[in-house]
């Protein structure tokens, strides 16, 4: 009877904390946000110096930015091996824990991890992060919406990326992350339904993708040509 008495107030309390959980994340209150990354930090900076500490991520990042949720991210992914799962569903969380619509969850993986203090760097970035980019471009709307993004990365966030948006994209292409049909259709798609560029950047960035969609172009009408043969 003693054993019973003991273990009752446990089970009681169980459901309290599991719909206290339930609420932490989902108030939308500004002091649960800040609760949420305050508690953030906290976690991942346990073990940050495995890799890279939380201080050098903070100052490289620039002050009045240490709660982005790029932020969070990059001291998530050095503070321990992190598989492809683990990062999406760590994007996952925060999406809902910021309130992020999918653009925004995009561009959040792309402040983790390209670095655009070097430029000529870019390209193998986005070949070595393309399994984490490929996971949120699993159908055509999906990986509009992260082309969108780049094109806002290239041409607004670092112009001088521009030159580099061929390559880029031929990395994302050869890693299986953008196909041909998509890279085709947004091609030719209106410059202004880039709704995260204004027209004139997105003209620019259709623009230096040319040579990368002519070869696409080449390719296929050489296919054709193979078919009807």
């Amino acid at each position: 009877m003693e054993e019973n008495v003991e273990e009752a107030p446990e089970e009681a309390d169980a459901p309290k904390k599991e719909k206290q959980a339930v609420v932490w994340h989902t108030d939308t209150s500004k002091e649960a946000q800040e609760d949420r990354k305050t508690n953030e930090f906290k976690e991942l900076n346990k073990n940050a110096d495995q890799k890279k500490s939380l201080d050098d991520i903070i100052n490289a990042a620039g002050e009045g930015r240490t709660d982005s949720p790029g932020i969070v991210l990059k001291v998530f992914m050095a503070s321990g091996e992190r598989s492809v799962i683990d990062v999406v569903n760590e994007i996952r969380r925060l999406q809902m824990a910021r309130g992020l619509d999918d653009a925004q969850k995009v561009k959040v993986l792309l402040e983790a991890v390209i670095d655009t203090s070097d430029l000529k760097q870019v390209p193998a970035l986005y070949r070595k992060y393309a399994p984490l980019c490929k996971a949120f471009a699993k159908d055509k709307k999906a990986a509009t919406i992260l082309i969108g993004c780049i094109e806002e990365q290239v041409g607004i966030i670092e112009p001088k990326l521009l030159p580099k948006v061929p390559l880029i994209f031929q990395a994302l292409y050869e890693e299986d992350v953008l196909t041909e049909e998509v890279l085709l259709a947004w091609h030719v798609s209106p410059p202004e339904s880039s709704w995260l560029s204004n027209k004139e950047v997105a003209t620019q960035v259709r623009q230096r993708a040319l040579p990368l969609i002519n070869w696409l172009k080449e390719a296929e009408e050489e296919d054709d040509e193979d078919d009807e043969e």
